[in-house]
């Protein structure tokens, strides 16, 4: 075994070990000792790799936000022609950003960086910097190219891009982090997204936006 897939494979493990504790105990009661013990390393690999609890809790949301990037964007070029092709790219963006959002281990770990926000700002920061604002700078290409195609008219995109995700996790998301048994069905997250789609594209078409095919 190499040293570099060594040096992963207990990455790895500590960060599953870390998120285990991390939701199971919150991250004031979790201890290295308890990390260490259900990834089978020891404390010098934790304090090698990241350096301790708190790095090793960015490490965590850092991982949680790029799985939230992935899940929702494609790095596939896109060419747009006509609007109901961008309907059909924000709809399918739309249903992708909120299944993820509405996954267990993604609202756990949401609400324990909302309980940390006050006193480890720079972990909440980093949580909203590389998942949620990463997610906005790239829907936000998208939308520009939309822009210079005529399909829109948008003045600032990265704003625009913001707006849309907030419209697609609406009343859904929030009840998923206040209810943990509210569970909503594939349909209703797919209905969500399509009338974000509706209303977005409601505010922002273009009069110039060449006719559906």
């Amino acid at each position: 075994m190499t040293l570099n897939k060594s040096f992963e494979e207990n990455r790895q493990r500590i960060l599953k070990a870390a998120s285990e504790q991390f939701l199971l105990k919150g991250y004031d009661e979790t201890r290295l000792d308890d990390i260490v013990k259900n990834a089978r390393v020891s404390k010098t690999a934790i304090y090698t790799i990241f350096g301790g609890k708190r790095e090793l809790f960015i490490a965590i949301s850092e991982d949680l936000s790029e799985q939230l990037v992935h899940a929702t964007i494609s790095n596939n070029q896109v060419i747009l022609e006509n609007t109901e092709e961008l309907e059909q790219l924000l709809s399918q963006i739309g249903e992708n950003y909120l299944k993820i959002t509405l996954e267990q281990d993604k609202l756990a770990n949401f609400r324990m960086c909302l309980s940390m926000a006050s006193r480890a700002q720079e972990v909440a920061k980093q949580f909203y910097y590389s998942g949620h604002a990463k997610i906005c700078d790239y829907l936000s290409n998208y939308l520009e190219a939309a822009n210079k195609a005529n399909l829109l008219d948008i003045s600032n995109s990265n704003q625009a891009a913001c707006q849309f995700l907030s419209l697609v996790r609406g009343d859904t998301h929030l009840r998923a982090l206040f209810d943990i048994d509210y569970a909503p069905s594939e349909t209703s997250i797919q209905e969500a997204a399509q009338r974000s789609v509706h209303l977005f594209m409601k505010g922002y078409v273009s009069d110039e936006a060449p006719a559906r095919l």
